[in-house]
């Protein structure tokens, strides 16, 4: 790898004509490093001053990196990992590798802020036209930032308002169908009064990848006449609409009467382009300078994502290298590590090399199918309207300050509508054809709204004796609805979850000056959050959590731009429920209760008890840093040790919860569907250690060199992962009298899945990233520029077995280009070295029962419903989803200033 990064580094160089002269000390340099100001403790300092480990970007910064949007920053921020799940709806951000689950019903454990207002759905949305600077804060930040900032937080900044008329636009034209136009004015209505600034844009991928379905791929199994039994006996399927062009059915497929079509799948093949993107946005803001002392500002945004269906590589049963039972089909001798049940896996790295492209049910949705189930009547459902996801965002933010003999009063108010609807065909595979498939198409809907009030006062900045106090009030409300694409499921929309949460909190801030040189600083918050989630059965849950999370700061300033600071920081992160699971309208009120852990009586139910809860998790963050301008301030050298107990850690494991059952709960049998869901437990222990390094130099007039590097060692100190014991378990983990576990099967299973020791998922262990600006004038108007950047990530385990992992990524980015005081032109090329590592793999129930492993295909088994196996009474085989990372792309931009901006 060393020798891989030298190589390029050298190409670097050469390509911007760096020699070593270059970088000797030459007499009358004039060039200096640029001041940001922050306000990541609710004031305005100077970035050096501030005792935090922060990494802050400009606007202009940004424009010269290249940085387009959260992903960019991610990948060039030491200990920010930000990895695309689904597309752009479950972006599950890492700081300091403090990984949370991947579909958490009580957030991310690091949050994303506008101007200081939480951001509630995806942060990918975010748009960058319009900023000001962005602050990515590692550590917890709970103390005046608020909830779900656990392990970080990530505040964007939007352009205040100026008193002089300025602007600029910008366009960029790239492969793959990439385009973007955007723009932002600035300036007075009524000078010194009254005064505006206002964005919009426009951004567009059409996707790199494209689905793999070929004629009559929706019949994958190896009996065919199974698959027609499927579709003429069980059930009946046919399209509503036959497509254009659809060929006859294959001979040896047999119709139901009625319908020549029933029975038949469809046969068309579907090369729909995947992983588009589309982003509208539109901003304004005005700001009122009532008197020299107080201005009231009003801020609108609307943002709006049309994406399609995101990209997905799988892996087949046959590529399960690991834990694979013998394969009567295949002939496959098996792993004499699998265990008695186990469903097979993936070890070692995990990429495309290893998988096939997903062959995705489109055609499905945009013609509907009707079905008929047994002991049913016959349903239709309807076309979707769309295939992908698509958002719309709207927040409000109306913020008064008031300023009075240097104490500043100031109170603000927010509002956030969130909508998001989701069309998406979680199959990819087709054993059984769309009678069982499409139990995983699905189109979902949620409408969201937040409300947040915050009133704070600050005391004089200059004072030996300074601080700050406040109150915050936050509610945010959800209601959500779905429905599916056959008779198995809901063929038209009904509510599946509704959920509220409420915080409350006092906060406050408090600086010393003990000597000159020596500060200490005391900052905490206490909060009451109360999460409430609603059942369309009846049931109700809700509850309060009350936490205090203080945190101490010694400052010690040894000259002129040499800071010293140490820390010590609680985080925590409220509780809730399992609303995705446990709140569903097909779950009876009684398995609710039992999630709950209220009753957990019946049968199926010992799996399930208390699962719908998850506790609050807490952590203790210390560390100590050193912030630090050398060399007549051309020098910028800022580094932070950490060390982090985590404690009560939340993370996902898959359980099987009852749905569809009987009416009557006494019924023995219950006759329920156990239905694989992903739900979060609190099950786990952790620590963090690790390193922030960031140094830019300014190594001429002409170049500025930049390192950013970080290592985050997570190491599980209590950990269980039912997955894992699932693979390795004989028959002695399944034992059970009347469908509960026995104490002997509960402690085999505690031992062969304990992974104490191991590392934290979904976080690279190291990353490092080079960069090098190289600027020489032309003329007196004109000049031309180039620039570099190398990325560098090492592996990230999949999941906390460390079985599978992604390997590591080297990210090469370069472009060039030339402007002058109004404008900018330039060209670049992304990922140069075509790096595919995977952005993410995700494990599955792979429902194709044409491929099962060992213990369903040597005669009926029967695991009891009270067990750990989610999967109704037989072992499916492990699905892998991969998430593909974008090839080299290129293009060029376009930038024209105007007013004040070109200057």
């Amino acid at each position: 790898m060393m020798r891989k990064i030298r190589t390029i580094l050298a190409i670097q160089l050469t390509a911007i004509g760096v020699s070593a002269g270059m970088l000797a000390p030459v007499p009358g340099w004039t060039q200096q490093l640029e001041e940001i100001v922050v306000t990541a403790r609710k004031r305005e300092e100077n970035l050096q001053e501030v005792p935090i480990s922060i990494t802050a970007f400009t606007a202009e910064g940004m424009l010269e990196r290249n940085i387009r949007n959260t992903y960019d920053i991610a990948n060039i921020t030491p200990n920010f990992s930000l990895g695309r799940n689904l597309g752009r709806r479950l972006d599950a951000p890492t700081i300091r590798g403090q990984f949370g689950a991947l579909l958490n019903p009580t957030g991310p454990n690091a949050s994303f802020f506008v101007d200081g207002v939480f951001v509630t759905g995806t942060s990918s949305n975010l748009t960058t036209n319009n900023l000001e600077r962005v602050e990515v804060l590692r550590g917890p930040q709970a103390a005046l930032f608020g909830r779900a900032t656990f392990s970080g937080a990530v505040n964007y900044i939007t352009r205040k308002p100026s008193n002089e008329f300025e602007g600029a636009i910008n366009a960029r034209a790239g492969d793959e169908q990439t385009y973007e136009l955007t723009g932002w004015a600035s300036g007075p209505i009524i000078r010194d009064k009254l005064l505006f600034t206002a964005s919009a844009g426009y951004q567009s991928f059409g996707g790199e990848w494209r689905n793999n379905l070929k004629p009559g791929d929706v019949n994958a199994s190896n009996d065919q006449q199974v698959s027609q039994d499927w579709f003429n006996g069980p059930g009946v399927w046919a399209p509503n609409v036959p497509l254009a062009g659809e060929p006859d059915c294959p001979p040896g497929y047999r119709t139901a009467a009625g319908n020549t079509r029933a029975g038949c799948p469809w046969q068309v093949a579907d090369s729909t382009r995947l992983g588009g993107e589309e982003t509208k946005d539109i901003s304004g803001k005005l700001t009122w300078v009532v008197t020299d002392a107080f201005e009231l500002s009003a801020k609108i945004d609307y943002i709006e994502t049309d994406d399609g269906h995101f990209p997905a590589l799988i892996v087949p049963t046959a590529g399960l290298n690991c834990f694979r039972p013998p394969d009567a089909v295949s002939g496959f001798e098996g792993d004499p590590e699998a265990g008695d049940f186990s469903p097979g896996w993936f070890c070692g790295k995990l990429g495309p090399a290893n998988t096939i492209p997903s062959q995705l049910n489109l055609p499905d949705f945009k013609r509907g199918v009707t079905t008929k189930p047994p002991g049913s009547p016959t349903v239709s459902s309807q076309p979707a309207p769309f295939i992908g996801a698509q958002t719309d965002t709207t927040r409000y933010l109306l913020e008064g300050i008031y300023d009075i003999n240097d104490w500043e009063i100031i109170g603000r108010v927010g509002y956030t509508d969130y909508a998001t609807e989701y069309v998406r065909d979680l199959d990819r595979s087709y054993g059984l054809g769309p009678v069982a498939t499409g139990l995983f198409e699905q189109y979902s809907k949620s409408d969201s709204t937040d409300k947040s009030c915050e009133m704070r006062v600050a005391s004089p900045a200059a004072n030996r004796l300074r601080g700050l106090a406040g109150i915050y009030y936050f509610k945010t409300d959800e209601v959500a609805f779905i429905r599916d694409f056959n008779g198995f499921g809901r063929v038209d929309f009904a509510q599946n979850r509704e959920t509220e949460v409420v915080n409350h909190a006092v906060f406050g801030s408090l600086s010393y000056d003990v000597t000159e040189l020596l500060t200490v600083s005391f900052d905490a918050r206490y909060a009451s959050d109360t999460p409430e989630a609603k059942s369309l059965q009846g049931v109700t849950a809700s509850q309060t959590f009350y936490s205090f999370t203080p945190r101490l700061t010694i400052e010690y300033q040894a000259r002129d731009n040499l800071n010293f600071y140490m820390l010590a920081a609680k985080g925590n992160k409220p509780g809730g429920y399992n609303t995705f699971a446990f709140f569903d309208s097909d779950v009876a009120p009684t398995d609710t209760l039992a999630g709950l852990g209220e009753s957990c009586d019946l049968p199926g139910q010992e799996g399930i008890c208390g699962a719908a809860v998850i506790e609050e998790e807490e952590q203790w963050t210390y560390e100590v840093g050193a912030k630090t301008m050398l060399f007549d301030d051309r020098l910028l050298l800022n580094a932070a040790v950490y060390y982090i107990d985590w404690t009560n850690q939340a993370v996902d494991i898959t359980v099987g919860i009852p749905t569809g059952c009987q009416p009557d709960p006494n019924d023995p049998d219950r006759d329920c569907i156990l239905e694989a869901n992903n739900v979060v437990r609190n099950v786990g222990k952790s620590s963090v250690y690790g390193v922030e390094l960031e140094a830019t130099l300014q190594a001429t007039d002409n170049l500025m060199l930049s390192l950013a590097y970080g290592s985050a060692k997570t190491e599980l100190k209590e950990f269980f992962d039912p997955t894992l014991a699932d693979l390795r378990c004989s028959a002695l983990c399944w034992q059970n009298v009347d469908g509960v576990l026995t104490d002997a099967a509960k402690a085999e299973r505690a031992v062969l899945g304990n992974v104490s020791g191991n590392e934290g998922p979904r976080n690279p262990e190291h990353s490092l990233s080079l960069g090098a600006n190289f600027t020489r004038a032309i003329n007196a108007e004109l000049e031309w520029f180039t620039r570099t950047d190398l990325t560098w990530s090492a592996k990230q385990w999949s999941r906390v077995s460390n079985l599978t992992h992604t390997g590591e990524s080297t990210i090469w980015n370069a472009w060039a280009g030339l402007g002058s005081a109004t404008w900018t032109l330039s060209f670049y090329v992304d990922n140069i070295l075509d790096d595919d590592t995977s952005v993410l793999n995700n494990d599955f129930p792979l429902f194709d029962f044409s491929e099962t492993t060992k213990s369903a295909m040597v005669g009926p088994i029967e695991i009891p419903l009270a067990t750990p196996s989610p999967y109704f009474d037989a072992v499916l085989p492990t699905g892998w989803l991969v998430t593909p990372r974008r090839g080299r792309n290129y293009g060029m931009t376009f930038e024209y200033r105007f007013g004040g901006a070109g200057n």
